[in-house]
Order: C-alpha cells, then structure tokens, then sequence
C-alpha cells in the first residue's frame, strides 16, 4: 500500500479536524518509529530514499522521519513544509551555523507553528539526557510549538523561515542560551544574560540571572566531562554552583534567580546546568526537576579554588526565602575578617 493510500486510510476516517489529523500522524511518527543514527552522513540537497519502507519496517533516520511526516500531511490535504537548518545541542558546538537538522512548519488557524518529530520521538536520547529517564509517549512539547520558543535551538537556514517579526539575524540567535521544554513549560524568562560572561578569566565568577514565578524553584549544578574519572567524581562532591532567588527592588510580586558558577582547579571547560520545577518538589540536594537550560563555560588564566555556600532544601525553609549575600563561599579562613549579610522574608508576604 503506497503512503498516500495508506495515509488517508489511517488518519482521515479516525480523526476529523485539522489539530486532529496532525496530532494523529504526530503521535504515529513519535511513538511508532525507532531512530536509525545517520552519523551525519545525510544529505538534505535531495529527498531521502526508500520512504515506502520505512514505513512498514518501522525504523528509519530522522530525516526520514520528517519527510514521512510531510507526507502524512500532504496525502491529507495540509500544507506542510521541510525546514533546514541548525539545531543546537549539549554536545555540540554552538556559535558556528552548520546544516544538522530538519523540522516542520505548518500554517494552523491561520498562524505558523513548527513541529520536530524527531525531537519529539520517543527513542531520541535528549529525553534521558533532559529527564534523567527514557519517555514512554511522545514530547508534547515540540508539537505546534511557537517561533519565538524555537528560535533558541532551531535556527533555519533563512531568516525568514523564523517566522518571527522583525526576525532575529543568525548571530544573536547562536548566542541564546541553550533550553529545553521545562524552561517555558516552568515560565523562565531571561532577565540578565549576555554569553560574554562564561568566557571567564582568572578569579571571575560566572553570573546571570531569571526571572521566575512563584510556585516554581530552580538549582544549578557545574558539570565537567571527560578527563580523569577521579577527578570528575570529585568535581560532582564540589559546590560549584549557586542559584538563590531575591525580590525585584522595584515590584516585590517580580521573584528574581540569581545563579552563579566556578570551574574548578585544573578545569578549562564545563557547563553550567540549570534544573527548574515545581516549588517544594526538591527535598534533598539530589536534583529531582529536568533539565532547563545549559550554559557552556570557559576559563583561561591564574586558577582559584572556590566553592559556594551549601543550600540545603527542606519544607521549613520553604516557608522562607532567604538570600545570602555574603560570604557565599563555603569555606571560612582563619585569620580573615567577615561581614555577614542575609536577606529573608516570609514566601507568602505575611509577616
């Protein structure tokens, strides 16, 4: 049976309106197929072979993938476009455009929405790596997801395939941190970032901060691969991060993260790893909540051994918001003089 046939035979008898169809053949395309890895052998110039086939074998690349979906769509009436163009990823290198991905975008209700099946495929290792755990259904957050989500790790080949007006020129867009789902899902903002900062030199401290809603909680955590298997055990021990949540002086209602990181002694390359998730799920300093944004960090010139202040979560501390101001590091020197200065206020106003 050709897709065509096999396409409307499936999707247009079991579901009737548009959102149907689509969430239909998207959930068919996440669940139903296993990725093959192309090991970056393909070739986006032309359409890939062999689709029939896939098909029926239920495995495929991901390029594959998302032509099969453009299909589904096609046999069925719906405009449905291939974009290409830039993912970025953990492992990647991420301030230089080169083709690495494909993904879809649809006119819905008279608005541009993209979807990424092979994102949102359950055999994907981002979801492990995100999650800390396999998925078992489909990534509902790359289905008819918003340009202005996308463009922070979906940067096409032409600026106006961002859909986005004014459009966001390729440079600026390779400087947007890299997220994942959790960080709209959680409704993180940006409110002081700028990628110069991880470069860091000497005794700097990387610094950024977000803005956050009030039933959500974020921790942070430095992360340094490769090396000595020692050390990187080590490096976990370390207190490397540290994420404390203050008021915004001019609205009190605004709460304010204010995140900061080292690279430890030795260490030229690292990642600043930010986790977001409900306020109160964290209840011990094993981290509990997905993966919400990932910082690269470089440093260069004289080393500093430093460490953060430990903060551990607890229910009776959630009852409090507390910020320390100084000294944030975790240990104190003898002979040395200290000013100790903590901001605290009850979570909910009420004195």
């Amino acid at each position: 049976m050709c897709i065509v046939t096999w396409a409307q035979t499936t999707f247009s008898a079991r579901y009737s309106t548009t959102i149907e169809k689509l969430r239909g053949i998207y959930i068919f395309c996440s669940e139903m197929f296993e990725l093959i890895d192309d090991n970056g052998c393909t070739d986006f110039s032309k359409p890939p072979n062999d689709l029939e086939k896939a098909l029926h074998q239920r495995h495929c690349t991901p390029y594959q993938l998302t032509c099969l979906f453009k299909e589904f769509a096609k046999s069925l009436g719906m405009a449905c476009e291939i974009v290409f163009g830039f993912l970025k990823t953990p492992a990647a290198e991420n301030y230089e455009f080169k083709y690495n991905h494909c993904w879809l975008r649809l006119l819905v209700n008279k608005e541009w929405r993209f979807i990424d099946v092979i994102l949102g495929n359950i055999s994907n290792p981002i979801h492990e790596f995100v999650n800390n755990r396999k998925i078992q259904r489909a990534e509902n957050d790359y289905f008819l997801v918003e340009p202005l989500q996308f463009i922070y790790t979906h940067i096409p080949q032409r600026e106006a395939e961002q859909h986005i007006i004014p459009s966001i020129d390729r440079l600026s867009a390779l400087y947007l941190p890299l997220v994942f789902p959790s960080f709209f899902k959680n409704g993180l903002k940006l409110y002081k970032f700028s990628t110069a900062l991880a470069f860091l030199e000497d005794s700097e401290v990387y610094e950024c901060s977000l803005e956050i809603p009030s039933e959500v909680e974020i921790f942070a955590s430095v992360v340094v691969s490769g090396g000595d298997p020692d050390k990187a055990y080590l490096y976990k021990k370390m207190e490397l991060a540290l994420a404390q949540v203050k008021r915004h002086k001019a609205d009190s209602t605004r709460r304010i993260a204010v995140v900061k990181a080292v690279l430890p002694v030795g260490v030229d390359r690292g990642a600043l790893y930010i986790h977001s998730g409900s306020r109160g799920g964290q209840t011990s300093v094993a981290n509990v909540h997905p993966l919400s944004m990932m910082i690269p960090l470089e440093h260069e010139g004289a080393q500093m051994k430093y460490e953060f202040a430990v903060r551990h979560p607890s229910e009776s501390v959630q009852r409090v918001e507390m910020y320390i101001v100084e000294p944030q590091n975790k240990y104190l020197f003898q002979n040395n003089d200290y000013n100790f200065e903590i901001i605290q206020q009850p979570f909910d106003g009420v004195i």
